[in-house]
């Protein structure tokens, strides 16, 4: 793996909001890697960001030339009808530039379920290596967000589908079911803590299986289930993964790691300067403020002392008894 994506999963991973199981965050980068070591050139999408902890398992993957979607209705909640998830842009876009430094997604603020009104997937049509789904848990979402992924891969891409056993969830089994037996073409390969992996052909099937059941043959609990039509692995969780399979063999950070953590500290640095030169400049202002205000109160309490001599004055006596006997102020 990169080493931005070592660092995420070593460093970031836990400090991010959201539901994802660190073997299944560990699942999908490997797998993600792995296309772009075997030279596998396509964008990365996922619907239901929230504050990016699935999505940055995937993002330090990509190339140059390869784009990121980041698809969410993040804080128009209108649009959330079964209120799964509130997500954050601006955490999202934060996480980003902490754990995925130099990668800028593309943000789509809209329910998936308006992106084929949009032509969205007729425009990305074939373009799409891995496609994450963890947007609205509705069965008429889940079908869309899966038809929408279908248009939009390319071969040998993966599809993941969050939530597919969950009990709180039910829309997205039902989802899944009728995707599969209304002809749809992805074809499940394997279930990881709470996901489901689809891809597209035979081929690609057999190569993900091949390579899930090398690279996580200790967390496999059972291989071949009948899923429908289908076989399908099953992986379980394993919570040493994290600590003892670290990505590409590495037993502790080497000296790229270090160096790169040192970096994603520099860029949290220069934040924290740029806030309190911000807020130094608004403390200026503030006292700028402050001191016109003081002016102002001394000008008026001057004002106020004036007219305290001038009212006990001998002056002020006699205009006052002379407006007392003729009812009007005295002749200028």
């Amino acid at each position: 793996m990169t080493n931005s994506a070592t660092h995420y999963l070593l460093s970031g991973f836990d400090r991010i909001a959201g539901w994802l199981n660190p073997t299944t965050a560990h699942i999908m980068a490997a797998l993600a890697d792995r296309q772009r070591r075997d030279g596998m050139e396509g964008d990365i999408a996922e619907i239901g960001v929230h504050h990016g902890k699935s999505f940055l398992a995937l993002a330090n993957s990509i190339a140059a030339g390869e784009k990121l979607f980041a698809i969410d209705v993040f804080e128009d909640q209108h649009k959330n009808t079964d209120k799964s998830g509130s997500g954050s842009r601006q955490a999202f876009l934060d996480n980003m530039r902490i754990y995925a430094p130099g990668k800028v997604p593309e943000i789509i603020q809209e329910s998936s379920l308006d992106l084929p009104a949009m032509h969205w997937p007729e425009q990305h049509a074939g373009s799409i290596r891995f496609f994450s789904i963890d947007g609205s848990h509705t069965r008429e979402a889940t079908l869309n967000d899966l038809r929408i992924a279908e248009q939009t891969v390319k071969a040998g891409a993966i599809v993941a589908v969050d939530d597919v056993l969950s009990s709180h969830w039910l829309g997205v089994i039902s989802g899944v079911f009728d995707y599969l037996s209304k002809g749809g073409t992805l074809l499940p390969f394997a279930m990881v803590p709470n996901k489901l992996l689809l891809t597209s052909g035979e081929p690609s099937r057999a190569k993900w299986s091949e390579f899930l059941r090398s690279r996580y043959a200790r967390s496999m609990s059972k291989s071949g289930v009948k899923f429908l039509d289908h076989s399908i692995d099953i992986i379980e969780e394993d919570a040493l993964l994290m600590k003892e399979q670290r990505p590409d063999g590495v037993s502790e950070p080497g000296g790229e790691i270090i160096e790169d953590q040192a970096r994603q500290a520099g860029i949290e640095r220069e934040a924290l300067s740029a806030q309190i030169a911000a807020l130094k400049e608004r403390c200026n202002v503030l006292e700028a403020e402050n001191n016109e205000w003081a002016l102002q109160r001394d000008e008026t309490l001057a004002q106020l002392g004036r007219w305290k001599v001038f009212s006990t004055s001998r002056i002020y006596r006699i205009m006052k008894a002379y407006i007392g006997i003729r009812g009007s102020t005295p002749p200028m």
